[in-house]
């Protein structure tokens, strides 16, 4: 079987990639399409894992699908393509000349957020009209995902999904083409994110709190501020905090910081590399995240492989990781009363800490590590290709 796979660069997704190289061992010739060829990470190939760099040039959007296009075109001519799966969209080019013919390979598309859902459940619910969405980089992106989705919609056989709580989402706008869901969670390397340089759990003066994200109202990024406005009135507490702007740009954000008093409660950090991601979650104590607008956060799954245990509000992209609530500790989204709680009971028994933290790296090994993930995709692409 021969599979084709788009990603958009290596280090934002290596822990794919990684899967990737795993599914090629199972007996699968895997060629990975990628958009920029962007790390020096020394990445060992095979002969059934070849890696084709697209090259595409930042903003020119046209012009990368046809780079796209021209480069699926030649690897099927050269060795016949089962199998190709996309990943946002950067392969509708070659989907919209092909899938009206009858011997074509299979096309799957991967959802990692439902954009049509996004804007009319989240962003229209909280006041912001079309204009007001195209402000924002990520606003404008995530309007031309929307379009792009109503077409792989449809002519793509197959739609992967993160987490059967998305399925109901993708239902709302897409019920007629439901037949075409499949699913296949997020991976991530077990072996990279972990546990061994944890923070000693009884030392909890100051307790260090991690927020990753936006400034955004999507991320309940003031109700955390709120929520640390009061934490340090019960005890000494900071707030790491590795972000962007969103829906809140950085003078509102510190206009709010200086207005709740939290200028000597909070440590900001500039974008970080893996190696210093996995640095700050083994530094903090719990890590807080909330969302109404992601697909499937893969922050939330580094962090618990990593050992770090998690305040976090229910979300199905979320709720898959641990469906008992066993090790995450579930909120209401941007509920502050229960984030202190949940924040002050933790601290407070040195044993749940470690519990969560224990128990949630064991899970993530068993149900989302690289080789376990791996083996799904060979399960879905074997269903589908019969």
């Amino acid at each position: 079987m021969h599979i084709v796979f788009f990603l958009p660069n290596i280090n934002s997704y290596l822990d794919r990639v990684n899967t990737l190289k795993a599914l090629s061992c199972h007996g699968n010739k895997v060629t990975l399409i990628l958009g920029s060829h962007d790390t020096n990470i020394d990445f060992q190939t095979s002969e059934d894992l070849k890696v084709i760099n697209a090259k595409f040039i930042s903003g020119q959007k046209p012009l990368n699908l046809l780079k796209a296009y021209r480069v699926v075109h030649r690897i099927n001519k050269d060795d016949p393509i089962d199998i190709i799966h996309d990943t946002f969209g950067n392969l509708i080019l070659y989907f919209l000349l092909n899938f009206m013919k009858s011997k074509r390979p299979i096309f799957l598309t991967s959802f990692y957020a439902l954009d049509r859902w996004r804007i009319n459940e989240v962003w229209n619910s909280y006041g912001y009209n079309f204009f007001d969405l195209l402000k924002t980089s990520s606003n404008r992106r995530m309007l031309a995902g929307s379009f792009i989705q109503s077409i792989l919609v449809k002519i793509c056989d197959y739609v992967v999904l993160q987490a059967p709580g998305l399925i109901s989402r993708f239902e709302t706008y897409y019920l007629d083409q439901s037949s075409k869901i499949k699913l296949i969670p997020n991976s991530v390397d077990t072996d990279f994110w972990n546990s061994k340089n944890r923070i000693d759990f009884a030392k909890t003066e100051p307790v260090k709190l991690l927020y990753i994200g936006r400034f955004d109202f999507t991320s309940a990024f003031k109700e955390i501020l709120l929520s640390l406005k009061e934490l340090k009135n019960k005890f000494p507490t900071r707030l790491t905090i590795v972000g962007k702007a969103g829906s809140l740009d950085n003078g509102l954000v510190k206009k709010m910081i200086e207005e709740f008093d939290l200028c000597d409660h909070i440590d900001f950090k500039d974008s970080l590399d893996r190696k210093g991601i996995l640095k700050i979650y083994q530094s903090n104590h719990i890590l807080i995240y909330q969302t109404i607008n992601d697909g499937s956060p893969r922050v939330v799954l580094e962090a618990i492989s990593s050992g770090l245990p998690v305040i976090a509000s229910h979300h199905p992209g979320i709720d898959v990781l641990d469906p008992k609530g066993e090790y995450i500790s579930f909120t209401e989204f941007g509920n502050t009363s229960q984030i202190i709680d949940q924040v002050a009971t933790m601290v407070n028994s040195k044993s749940m800490l470690e519990k969560a933290s224990s128990n949630g790296r064991k899970n993530i090994i068993k149900g989302f590590s690289i080789n376990k993930i791996s083996q799904i995709y060979k399960q879905v692409y074997g269903d589908v290709i019969k």
